[in-house]
């Protein structure tokens, strides 16, 4: 198996267009912007447990590669081993995120797709009981202090487009 690796400032910037919305965080060294989290949300009419089964389990069927990837359409993603890796059709592998926690209903991961090397960010991913299914509620903040930080929160601004594809895949 190939050695997965973190990102490097190249292959980050092949993600340019990552993820959206807004609620909170800090201001940039010197600078009145205020870093907000990025959040979206998915009702799903399912239960809890099988939106989040399906969310982390399944990623590689409706996880939008053609559009956030780093090798393309033809990659397969998964969560494998605490990680959740790319892998290219050539082998090689690149580590998108690592677990630092999952239970039935969230999942908590270090976010290293489209950063620097050492960059991650914090995604939280809420699977929370309805009388008509689920909402899965995704955040995302820990941005970097600095310039870095507020490249960081301009790249992941498309978190209600990959949500809408994962709804797609659910039949919503």
């Amino acid at each position: 198996m190939t050695s997965v690796t973190n990102p490097t400032k190249h292959e980050a910037d092949l993600m340019e267009r990552l993820f959206s919305h807004t609620t909170e965080n800090h201001a940039i060294d010197g600078d009145s912007t205020v870093l907000r989290d990025r959040a979206a949300q998915a009702d799903i009419p399912l239960p809890p447990s099988q939106v989040s089964e399906a969310f982390t389990d399944l990623i590689h069927l409706w996880w939008p590669l053609a559009e956030y990837s780093v090798f393309g359409a033809e990659s397969h993603v998964e969560f494998d081993d605490g990680q959740l890796v790319e892998e290219a059709l050539d082998g090689r592998q690149f580590l998108w995120a690592t677990v630092l926690d999952s239970q039935p209903s969230q999942l908590k991961l270090a976010w290293f797709l489209g950063a620097a090397t050492g960059s991650s960010t914090n995604v939280s991913v809420d699977f929370e009981a309805l009388e008509t299914g689920c909402r899965l509620s995704l955040r995302q903040n820990g941005w970097q202090p600095g310039a870095s930080g507020k490249e960081q929160f301009e790249k992941y601004q498309d978190w209600p487009h990959i949500l809408a594809s994962f709804s797609r895949f659910m039949g919503v």
